[in-house]
């Protein structure tokens, strides 16, 4: 059963501008099946509640309850269900209690204004519940009141704290049983049968983050807040993540069409090791491109090279230039890793693979500094978002945390390398599409690259397909057919950039 816990209405509550009626109304339209009236330090009468309802034309099974939001001298706001009687402002926790032990006593908004609640009074035994989803928190807060919640076990709830009709039935709770008054309610929270309402589900991260998104309230709700949260087991990793934040708060500045999109950044928490930004609805560009029409994928995949070639265009530079090639050596050494471990019969062609490109890259990084950008480092059909709103199709890029100021040819080697590798068990793709399309539209977009950006194109798919080896070696398909494909690739990539560059082009 789905309940709007926490609303004011303009009768009761001076901060309120929804009459009682219109919230009923929106909470009913917004596919609530309940809604309790929590004005500040009122109790409404049983029948001014009757009264409400007659002039309403809602079901019998619709539930309007009432109940009050009192603001207490030790705690602050707490929500009062099935209380008698109007509570006076200022009284305390312990008289709340003893005064009515059958009520539930709830926590309001208890992280509005980036509080943070001790694990003491979030499990204080007096309390009932705690309100860890509202209008009242951000994103950050939100965030961080999950974490608590399933770190710490106590029993949550979510409400609105709706001041207006439109906001009614945004954060509604559930209930695990149906109620039918004011006390059950009371003695369904007091039992933990209730939870917010959000939808929460693991994506793919990395080794080192843990990913959930995150839905906060029903999918009908204008209110509905769609977050990523990211959360790490070290402060090392947290800080590295914080460092994307910043690329793609850069980023999201110069990327001004609204068919180029990034997950904006929404919030962070150093102490929990958090970070949340915003959901990027859509398929994965590889979801696109393998369930699509031929001219739909292809205008996904140009959308994916306009997004790139924009971002280089801008000519960011967030991050320290020599960060990238600093760490290279050891980061290609360790694609090798595994090869070496194995005794991988490719290994020695791998590791002078790896020679050249190291030495090729070093050059490049010495030689062409001032060509360099900030990329997005690891960018690929399974890291590009495609979405359609009322404004058409659009694209956005997500995870950031291996961007690094590289010559612009790095984004492009990687998406084509990558591009050839995701879909080697799609072959009916390239009846579709192919990965031409990608390069014809960023070299139309992309501000001029100079007579050897192609030559730097191969080098770089060279150096991603060490990164790809290194990937199939790990998960057992070092002896797969796709592995030897890979490898050739990589060296005939590295065999036309090479023999361009000893040509001088």
């Amino acid at each position: 059963m789905i309940i709007e816990m926490h609303c004011h209405t303009m009768e009761h509550s001076k901060c309120s501008h929804a009459p009682a009626a219109e919230l009923v109304r929106y909470a009913y339209r917004s596919k609530a099946q309940g809604i309790v009236l929590t004005d500040h330090e009122y109790l409404w009468a049983d029948d001014e509640l009757a009264r409400l309802r007659d002039s309403l034309d809602l079901p019998e099974d619709f539930v309007l309850m009432a109940g009050q939001e009192v603001r207490t001298r030790d705690l602050g706001d707490v929500l009062v269900y099935g209380a008698s009687e109007s509570i006076e402002r200022g009284t305390s926790l312990d008289e709340l209690r003893t005064r009515w032990p059958d009520a539930a006593l709830v926590w309001a908004h208890p992280y509005r204004s980036g509080k943070r609640p001790s694990k003491e009074k979030l499990l204080d035994p007096r309390l009932d519940g705690v309100e860890i989803f509202s209008s009242n928190h951000g994103a950050s807060e939100s965030g961080r009141a999950l974490t608590d919640w399933h770190r710490l076990g106590f029993t949550a709830i979510s409400g609105t704290d709706a001041h207006n009709k439109t906001s009614a039935g945004a954060y509604p709770t559930r209930f695990d049983r149906a109620v039918r008054d004011i006390d059950g309610l009371a003695a369904e929270i007091r039992s933990g049968r209730c939870r917010p309402y959000f939808m929460q589900s693991p994506q793919e991260g990395t080794s080192h983050t843990e990913v959930i998104a995150l839905s906060i309230g029903p999918k009908y709700s204008v209110k509905r807040r769609d977050l990523v949260v990211k959360t790490y087991p070290q402060e090392g990793a947290w800080e590295k993540g914080e460092r994307s934040h910043e690329i793609m708060a850069a980023m999201d500045a110069c990327l001004v069409s609204d068919r180029l999109r990034l997950p904006r950044p929404l919030g962070a928490s150093k102490e929990d090791l958090l970070l949340i930004e915003e959901k990027l609805a859509g398929k994965t560009l590889f979801e696109t491109v393998v369930s699509s029409r031929s001219d739909h994928a292809a205008d996904a995949l140009r959308l994916a090279a306009q997004w790139i070639a924009t971002v280089h265009n801008c000519r960011l530079r967030v991050t320290p230039v020599n960060e990238f090639i600093e760490i290279e050596p050891g980061r290609l050494d360790w694609y090798l890793k595994d090869m070496r471990d194995q005794r991988h019969p490719h290994c020695n062609r791998a590791e002078d693979l790896m020679e050249h490109v190291l030495t090729m890259e070093q050059a490049v990084c010495r030689d062409r500094e001032e060509d360099l950008v900030q990329g997005h480092g690891d960018f690929h059909p399974k890291n590009i978002f495609i979405g359609e709103d009322e404004k058409g199709m659009y694209v956005g890029a997500v995870d950031l945390d291996s961007s690094y100021v590289l010559h612009p040819a790095f984004d492009v080697g990687t998406f084509l390398a990558q591009f050839m590798n995701q879909f080697y068990y799609e072959p009916e793709v390239l009846d579709k599409v192919s990965d031409e399309l990608f390069l014809q539209e960023y070299m139309k977009q992309a501000d001029d690259r100079g007579a050897d950006f192609i030559s730097l194109v191969n080098l770089c798919k060279a150096r991603c397909c060490l990164s790809i080896l290194y990937y199939l070696v790990k998960v057992g398909l070092g002896d797969s057919e796709n592995f030897w494909h890979v490898l050739v690739e990589a060296e005939r990539s590295l065999t036309h950039a090479r023999f361009s560059e000893s040509r001088g082009e």
